[in-house]
């Protein structure tokens, strides 16, 4: 009960009445190459655009990678999150480009457990160490205030269909991702960039179109070009600088907008023996 209303408050009552404030841009993108998986639609791609001539767009739809690289004059090349041996190809072709920067913006919502877990966990994080890029970008969700104990055997459970508890429960796992990478003396930092309306959001709700025709989704949710402004402080803080940015600002490790599983030891340990098992032992 308490993880549900801290998420409701910290999560969902706090990024509704931070919609409300004008939206806030990074008036200087620096040089750096940064690569943003997932980044055809959505936040990934609006992303994309703000980085303009030093954006590597990564998604699995090359034609649409490739219209939207020549939009903007940049680079593009296909990644695979499917599978860990998918993600690792990925990198392998992504490699050539040498970004200084790496997003780990591609998620899948709303499906089966075993798929969100491989794709926003496992298959990023095989594709996270394969690639190397010397600052991590891991984008989060509020969500995970609300995820289930880390021990909880049903995640690995192969449901043909879920609700967020899955994503939740990944968004989590993501972050403890993160702790790991810290450890080894990765630059990584976690970003939430709010409830934004994205094409993920809109194959998830049932009444989408209801969401549009009453202009709710102008009242209740970001437009992705103001979700970008997230990501991109995250890439271009200093080096020296760690942890969560929500809001565009880099938050305190104790701040209520993030789950004390985050850096509790035990659930780390569990989703690196668990859930990452296959990245650690290869």
């Amino acid at each position: 009960m308490f993880r549900r209303l801290r998420w409701i408050f910290f999560g969902l009552c706090d990024e509704l009445a931070h919609n409300l404030l004008p939206s806030q841009q990074i008036c200087d993108v620096p040089p750096k190459r940064v690569l943003v998986t997932g980044g055809t639609s959505g936040i990934g791609e609006a992303t994309c655009r703000r980085l303009g001539a030093n954006a590597i767009v990564g998604g699995r739809n090359m034609t649409r990678a490739r219209e939207i690289a020549s939009e903007i004059g940049a680079s593009c090349v296909r990644v695979d999150l499917s599978s860990p041996a998918a993600a690792v190809a990925s990198a392998r072709r992504a490699r050539a480009f040498h970004p200084d920067v790496l997003v780990n913006n591609a998620a899948v919502m709303g499906k089966s457990r075993s798929e969100t877990m491989r794709v926003n966990v496992v298959a990023t994080a095989a594709f996270t160490r394969a690639l190397g890029a010397p600052v991590v970008v891991n984008v989060g969700s509020s969500s995970h205030l609300r995820a289930q104990r880390f021990t909880d055997p049903k995640l690995l459970a192969d449901d043909t269909k879920d609700d967020l508890r899955a994503y939740a429960a990944s968004k989590l796992c993501l972050m403890h991702y993160s702790q790991l990478l810290r450890e080894e003396g990765v630059c990584v930092r976690d970003c939430h960039p709010g409830i934004v309306w994205t094409p993920m959001l809109k194959e998830y709700l049932r009444y989408p179109n209801l969401v549009e025709a009453t202009g709710l989704r102008r009242l209740l949710f970001k437009h992705p070009a103001a979700a970008a402004t997230s990501l991109l402080t995250a890439a271009f803080l200093p080096n020296n600088l760690t942890g969560y940015v929500v809001h565009n600002r880099l938050q305190p490790p104790t701040s209520l907008r993030i789950s004390p599983a985050v850096h509790d030891p035990k659930a780390i340990a569990w989703t690196k023996e668990n859930i990452l098992k296959e990245i650690y032992t290869t």
